[in-house]
């Protein structure tokens, strides 16, 4: 039971618009009515029952989820003999990052024994040590070498670990990292490493094809050149496969 006792009005003044107050005072002793119910439905916002779904806004191409690819025709290459290796699966990632920096580094005027020292440092800065003989490390880098100056001779640049990012379509950014970019006159050629060591070697070649497609749009995108080819280096077990 309460009854009003005072009325206050005031006005409040921001910038330039005049903002009006009222106070309104109570006390004990009268019986106030029962303050109106507000409609929800005009209060709650509407909200649809569907959301529209959106891809994600960033994505690395290695996540990139599709059909398998094929292989290409008279584009697949030995390179030589499986490379001996001796680690645990859960560290396969990791002998993967010391190979992939190895390769991308050039021999320059370094010698044979200062070379095989260079891999040595990146099997014990990735905690791989015993894992691949240093000189087999070497032997992958030579294999690459030579099957680049065989197979694509007019080649007249390579880039290493070649960041790129494009936007699709749907405004969704694919952003990531080549780990090889040939650059001939007429287009390019893309070679990404795998460090697959088991059987079935075509069949996962071909599980790649949506991060190559996602690396050619990229590159298409950027130089309005054409992409040649899209190869998978499997170094360890000395294959090379074209895929599309």
């Amino acid at each position: 039971l309460i009854k009003l006792s005072a009325i206050q009005e005031h006005t409040l003044t921001i910038g330039e618009t005049p903002i009006p107050i009222t106070i309104k005072e109570f006390t004990e002793d009268t019986k106030v009515g029962p303050s109106k119910k507000s409609d929800k439905k005009k209060c709650r916002p509407i909200v649809t029952t569907e959301l529209t779904h959106y891809p994600q806004s960033r994505i690395s191409p290695s996540k990139i989820e599709g059909k398998p690819g094929e292989l290409s025709k008279n584009e697949s290459y030995d390179l030589g003999k499986r490379i001996p290796v001796t680690i645990k699966n859960e560290d396969m990632h990791l002998l993967g990052d010391a190979v992939h920096d190895f390769i991308a580094i050039e021999q320059g005027k370094r010698n044979s024994t200062e070379w095989q020292a260079v891999a040595q440092r990146l099997l014990t800065r990735y905690g791989v040590d015993g894992a691949i003989d240093p000189a087999d490390m070497v032997q992958i880098h030579d294999r690459l070498t030579g099957f680049i100056k065989k197979q694509e001779p007019t080649a007249k640049k390579v880039y290493r670990e070649y960041p790129i990012m494009v936007r699709e379509i749907n405004n969704q950014v694919i952003q990531g990292t080549i780990d090889m970019l040939l650059e001939l006159d007429n287009g390019f050629v893309i070679i990404d490493h795998k460090m697959f060591p088991g059987a079935d070697a075509e069949e996962r070649a071909r599980d790649y094809s949506p991060q190559l497609n996602a690396y050619r749009r990229a590159v298409e995108a950027a130089t309005g050149k054409k992409v040649l080819k899209t190869l998978i280096h499997m170094p360890i077990l000395g294959k090379i496969y074209g895929v599309h």
